[in-house]
């Protein structure tokens, strides 16, 4: 009679539990990592010069399915009150931005988070970088105050584009006057990306 009972019940809870979440799905996995060919994490500091301005992350290159190219960089950075060059991000011709998001800097109003960052886009050919996304950065040299956040930037090959075989992302930081001269940069890193299509 007990083992009856137990079967009963058995029964009864699989039962209500098929019932409750028929036609649904259960359990969700996420794919990590799909497509990624490359992870390279970075540092870059203008300490050498005085500012206590940084910025660290993570970029990552993925091969879509269709053969192009997307590159993700997430970054944690923060900006010195008295560095005017803050942080610019350098790509190649055939990468094109597809998002920004920003928080920077977060002690600021959503109005002073929405004037960052800012993309500009060369007509030289002949440079080596196109595009340069910039926070903190004044081009009349002055003082944007600094601040803390974080940036995460998405860019995706630009269609009938040839993708390199390899090519570099620059990172910059800082900016500060040298002989009576303003620089821009005062450090700078390339990271060297190796691409190949999914086969």
């Amino acid at each position: 009679m007990l083992v009856a009972m137990i079967l009963l019940a058995v029964a009864a809870y699989y039962f209500f539990y098929s019932n409750l979440f028929k036609g649904t799905s259960t359990v969700s996995h996420a794919i990590a990592n799909q497509g990624i060919i490359e992870i390279h994490p970075f540092a870059v500091a203008a300490e050498s010069v005085g500012l206590h301005s940084f910025a660290s992350g993570t970029v990552f290159v993925e091969a879509a399915d269709d053969g192009s190219c997307i590159i993700r960089i997430v970054s944690q950075l923060e900006i010195d009150p008295e560095d005017w060059g803050g942080v610019s991000f350098s790509m190649p011709g055939h990468l094109t931005v597809k998002q920004l998001t920003s928080s920077y800097p977060e002690d600021g109003t959503l109005d002073d988070i929405a004037g960052w960052p800012a993309t500009w886009i060369s007509t030289d050919n002949e440079q080596k970088y196109k595009t340069f996304i910039e926070i903190g950065r004044d081009r009349g040299h002055h003082s944007t105050r600094g601040g803390k956040g974080s940036v995460l930037i998405e860019m995706v090959s630009v269609p009938d584009m040839p993708i390199p075989d390899s090519f570099p992302i620059g990172i910059s930081i800082g900016g500060y006057n040298k002989n009576g001269y303003d620089v821009i940069g005062a450090e700078y890193i390339t990271i060297p990306i190796t691409f190949k299509e999914r086969e």
